[in-house]
């Protein structure tokens, strides 16, 4: 009789679990470093939740130094089909340490909970004769960056941290390329240069292309291999800002090229991520070699390549009419990549694009057509870059972020 009633119970539960959906979820995530880390980058995507039907996220709390803590978070819809895809937030987190993420859930039906915003991103369109032209824009409090055309990143320094695209590109926008002690202004000359980022691809024969557009204002005329390209924003925070390109009819001597490039960036973050995919190619995979630049500039006196890393520091740069005393930049990569450096000289024999360059490059392996690595530009006047040793130990500390995330240890 015990035992029958014993089973009854279990069924019962069993029938109830199944009409009450579960209304929390524990993710225990682990450090695996031997350092604390600071507002650390945490993805989920929804089918590890294992959310039941209609279900959403509500709250994400945890517990610290006893008491327990509201952690913002946002949902992003990254395949753009309408529903979200990706869990994002961000942790601290000790040192070989495991930290509980206590997720409650409520009724897709019920308000999305609203937090501070700490990111931005704007597509800018300007009239220029006889195109328009688009450049995506997206920011942290610490630093902003843009496109010029299909794939070249330029940088928008801040003197203070403080979200500033809306006073540059909103209802009465101000240029970007004069100084402002309170904003900043556009610091790094872009020209035909790859500036802070831009992708390239070396073919078989050595020659390095770049997918040039028109509609980039370094392009001042028609060019016969006129690359397309569509760009949208897939979020605008609260505390991540996502960007995504997707290029077409990349011209070159060996063929046509397509990819699409998605470039992110998180809450008290100067860097941005960068996700990579070639679409379509000619010939075969394995004979692709897929690089990344930045510009050289004259006024170097640091440079360093390692497989974390290609950074330079510039000293002394007269800009707009005022003086940067240390302009940094860098691409920073992940140590499961055996990157190869390149230095790419100035080429001043293309009739439509003269003086690409000169730039430094990285080269990823052959065949690798989906990539994840990171770019980063910084000045001295918000203390984004002070000397060569807190430069490059920051640089590290990307590349761990980008390479070596939160683990984790279980889902209930």
């Amino acid at each position: 009789m015990i035992k029958k009633n014993i089973l009854t119970i279990i069924a019962v539960f069993t029938v109830l679990s199944n009409i009450y959906p579960k209304d929390n979820i524990v993710i225990t995530l682990r450090n695996t470093l031997a350092r604390e880390r600071g507002m650390m980058p945490v993805e989920i995507g929804r089918e590890k939740l294992g959310l039941d039907e209609g279900q959403t996220v509500k709250a994400i709390k945890i517990i610290k130094n006893g008491v327990e803590w509201s952690v913002p978070f946002q949902l992003d819809d990254m395949n753009e089909d309408g529903k979200w895809d990706l869990l994002f937030t961000q942790i601290d987190i000790g040192a070989k340490k495991n930290v509980d993420l206590n997720i409650e859930l409520s009724p897709e039906s019920e308000k999305t909970p609203v937090f501070v915003k700490t990111v931005n991103a704007i597509i800018d369109r300007q009239p220029r004769e006889p195109w328009v032209v688009t450049k995506p824009t997206w920011e942290s409090e610490l630093m902003s960056y843009c496109t010029y055309g299909a794939a070249q990143v330029d940088v928008i320094g801040k003197t203070v941290s403080r979200l500033t695209l809306d006073y540059f590109y909103g209802k009465e926008p101000h240029t970007q390329h004069v100084y402002s002690d309170e904003y900043g202004m556009d610091f790094l000359f872009t020209g035909n240069t790859m500036s802070v980022h831009s992708i390239f691809i070396q073919e078989q024969n050595g020659k390095i292309e770049r997918p040039w557009t028109t509609n980039g204002y370094s392009i001042t005329k028609k060019i016969p291999r006129d690359a397309k390209f569509e760009t949208k924003i897939l979020s605008s925070g609260p505390l991540r800002a996502i960007v995504k390109t997707v290029v077409t009819n990349w011209q070159t001597d060996a063929g046509n090229y397509e990819f699409e490039i998605i470039y992110s960036i998180a809450a008290k973050k100067r860097y941005t991520s960068i996700d990579f995919k070639l679409t379509k190619f000619p010939g075969r995979a394995g004979d692709i070699r897929i690089g990344a630049g930045m510009r050289q500039m004259y006024e170097d006196n640091f440079y360093r390549y390692k497989p974390e890393y290609l950074t330079a520091i510039a000293r002394d740069v007269t800009e707009s009419g005022i003086l940067d005393k240390q302009i940094g930049r860098a691409i920073i990569t992940t140590k499961k990549y055996k990157t190869e450096e390149i230095l790419i000289p100035n080429d001043a024999s293309l009739k439509d694009t003269p003086n690409n360059g000169p730039n430094y490059g990285i080269l990823f392996p052959k065949g690798k057509l989906e990539l994840k690595y990171a770019c980063i530009g910084a000045w001295e006047k918000d203390g984004g870059v002070v000397s060569s040793e807190q430069w490059t130990e920051s640089l590290n500390q990307i590349s761990d972020e980008v390479g070596i995330p939160l683990e984790i240890v279980s889902i209930k």
